[in-house]
């Protein structure tokens, strides 16, 4: 099985001609829901001792898109800046997730998933 989130690379190696162009069945996975997104995230920044607003939540998943790659990324790169130290006041969480956006947008797969 070959899992990549480089569209360019598993295309050329799956692709016609490719090395790979017999390996395994390509298949789509459903969307993860809206709400189990909401649960599991507000969770994990709970375990790190990071509180999150749901207006934060919003932000997260408005700005990734709900793709699972892009959104894990930018929750990576909100916690990062909020262990970090980002942000001060009552949108706190929600200037994580935008410290977090400036990162996450430089990943070089971020504009290549939808």
């Amino acid at each position: 099985m070959i899992a990549s989130s480089e569209r360019r690379a598993f295309e050329l190696l799956s692709g016609e001609g490719g090395p790979l162009q017999y390996v395994g069945d390509r298949f789509s996975l459903s969307p993860i829901a809206d709400a189990d997104w909401r649960s599991e995230l507000a969770n994990r920044f709970a375990r790190l001792g990071i509180p999150v607003l749901p207006a934060a939540l919003d932000l997260l998943l408005e700005s990734s898109g709900g793709h699972p790659y892009r959104t894990m990324l930018l929750a990576r790169e909100s916690a990062i800046a909020a262990i970090s130290g980002a942000g001060e006041g009552g949108r706190r969480s929600e200037t994580h997730i935008r410290a977090g956006l400036l990162v996450a947008r430089r990943d070089e797969a971020w504009n290549e998933m939808t």
